[in-house]
Parts: C-alpha cells; sequence; structure tokens
C-alpha cells in the first residue's frame, strides 16, 4: 500500500506527494522513494484515518496496522522519550508535514540537550 499526501499549498502550487521515510537528519535534504506498506494479502482495506488502516479480513474481521510512515506518530512519549524516539517522531512528522508537531518534538528535546 503506497501513501500519499495531498499539499494543496506549495512552493510549487498544489501537489501529491509519495511520501518518504526519513530514518538519519541527513537524509532530510535529498530526494527519497515514497514508502510501501505491506499488509496482510486477506486484508482488505476499509478505512484509512491518522495514518491507520483499518481492514477487514475473513477470518478475524476489522483488523488494522499503522502505516510504515506513521508507525511512531501514536507511540511518542513526549518528555518521556528517548533521544531516538524524539528523533523517529521528528522526522515522521518531517515527512508527514505536520510541522507543528515537529517544532514541539524540537522544544522538548533541545530542554533535555541544555
Amino acid at each position: 500500500m503506497h501513501t500519499y499526501l495531498f499539499l494543496p499549498l506549495s512552493l510549487e502550487g498544489p501537489q501529491i506527494i509519495h511520501l518518504p521515510e526519513f530514518l538519519r537528519l541527513d537524509e532530510v535534504d535529498k530526494q527519497k522513494p515514497g514508502v510501501v506498506t505491506q499488509i496482510d494479502k486477506d486484508m482488505k482495506p476499509v478505512i484509512l484515518k491518522d495514518g491507520y488502516v483499518y481492514s477487514n479480513t475473513r477470518a478475524d474481521g476489522i483488523r488494522g496496522q499503522y502505516l510504515t510512515t506513521h508507525s511512531y506518530l501514536n507511540q511518542w512519549r513526549g518528555e518521556n522519550d528517548s533521544d531516538e524516539g524524539n528523533l523517529r517522531y521528528f522526522l515522521q512528522n518531517l515527512a508527514c508535514h505536520k510541522y507543528e508537531e515537529a517544532i514541539e518534538v524540537s522544544r522538548v528535546a533541545n530542554r533535555f540537550s541544555q
């Protein structure tokens, strides 16, 4: 399953982008291919909400999983998170163009680096 994002405002005008996954800070300024989330063959996607795909299966009914591009967004623990967790949350928010959340994790991480 591919993850795309509609950007109504950008320097190039409205556009649709294939979301990448950044794993390190030095990847942010480089062009990266979009990420594919693998789902089980028996799962039929029904609803997508906040990066979580609800799918119907014959055996289990409705199940779900996070897209690869959103896998850490629900797990961030704020001030109680590790440096690695803060970085992962920051990078996923950057990729998803959620700048307010990226600024917030930067504030939290900055408090601990002083």
